[in-house]
């Protein structure tokens, strides 16, 4: 727990980047909604259904998220929460920015969740040094050396959300010594982790072969108790490496009993938003995520053990042997409600009251 002083000192630490990108994010919801036209049924639904709920919290959202929730969905739901709103008031009461940033830091893993299975570490750069996985300093020759035939994956340590910064460099006996120099150069910019590309298990690849196709949990540790509010599949397009649905992906809903739901969702636009198949004719509906069981265990008991951040989405896939393999955890997270509905379901008025009960401590 926090004092309300040390949550006003925490709290300056990032309210002008927090400021930017709600504006933002309003910015950019509210221009891509004048396209659109909406009847009289849905500003009557927003006054009396939407408005009276968030005045509870002494909150007034604003419309063009409902709309945008609208088109997505038909209906007007008030537990809905507007993308400004979860950044500016919920994130930063479930999870301590000041924490943030080292926590997620992917080369900090193997100190922050010891013995847990990740992709095979190759190399790790960091405070301008090349290291081992437990973090020895070894030199660029030795680290360049390690890079023998295979695929890997180069990554900065930090801030790959939707895949930004993450690039492939598939390696064999043909390679020239200039191609691994070159990204080794690319990267020393930044601190990042080399690894090698995960096998997935063979029924998460019949969707996709050429990416990791991932599972989002998010997990909320609410009054000490682990709950897993929503899980997707993700799925990468034919021929992307990466599984991201703003690069061209799917994202699939998963059931309580780990098989997928019949839609998923896509950024196509329009009717194609949701989809029941990917373009190879591969269907969504009733699949069996391998090991479901065991991801979801893992995900809840981790959550458990992450003091100061209540509220993560964590990144795994399946490898051949059923084990779940910890990809990545974020807290800057979406919030999954294009497929699975309002964040926090049937606990989002209790959640909120709590995030909003004492109104001098809100950004």
């Amino acid at each position: 727990m926090r004092t309300p002083k040390q949550i006003l000192y925490d709290r300056l630490y990032y309210t002008i980047d927090l400021d930017i990108l709600c504006h933002f994010f309003n910015l950019r919801c509210r221009r891509a909604m004048r396209k659109h036209e909406f009847d009289a049924s849905f500003y009557k639904a927003y006054r009396e259904k939407v408005v009276p709920y968030w005045k509870q919290f002494g909150v007034r959202p604003k419309i063009y998220w409902f709309k945008r929730d609208f088109l997505r969905t038909g209906i007007v739901d008030p537990r809905y929460i507007p993308a400004d709103i979860f950044r500016r008031y919920v994130i930063p009461y479930f999870d301590n920015e000041c924490y943030v940033r080292q926590m997620t830091d992917k080369n900090l893993y193997h100190l922050i969740l010891p013995g847990l299975k990740r992709p095979e570490t190759i190399f790790k750069y960091a405070d301008g040094c090349y290291r081992e996985d437990d973090l020895r300093p070894i030199t660029p020759e030795e680290a360049a050396s390690r890079l023998t035939c295979g695929q890997y994956i180069f990554k900065p340590a930090r801030d790959t959300g939707g895949g930004s910064g993450i690039s492939f460099l598939p390696v064999d006996e043909n390679t020239p010594p200039s191609a691994i120099e070159d990204m080794m150069t690319h990267y020393v910019q930044a601190d990042h982790i080399v690894q090698r590309v995960l096998v997935q298990h063979p029924s998460l690849a019949a969707f996709n072969h050429s990416s990791v196709n991932t599972l989002r949990l998010v997990t909320l540790v609410f009054h000490g108790k682990a709950y897993l509010l929503s899980a997707i599949l993700r799925i990468g397009h034919a021929d992307s490496r990466v599984d991201n649905v703003s690069k061209g992906g799917y994202q699939a809903i998963v059931r309580e009993d780990g098989t997928l739901e019949k839609l998923a969702y896509t950024h196509k636009g329009g009717k194609d938003n949701f989809v029941e198949q990917t373009d190879e004719g591969v269907r969504f509906e009733g699949f069996a995520i391998p090991s479901w069981e065991k991801v979801r265990a893992t995900a809840l008991d981790l959550a458990l053990k992450m003091p100061h951040l209540a509220l993560i989405g964590w990144d795994f896939s399946v490898d051949e042997q059923g084990d779940p393999v910890l990809i990545e955890f974020n807290c800057h997270i979406g919030q999954n409600q294009e497929n699975c509905g309002p964040t926090f379901g049937d606990m989002t008025e209790e959640i909120l009251t709590e995030v909003f009960r004492d109104k001098k401590l809100r950004l």
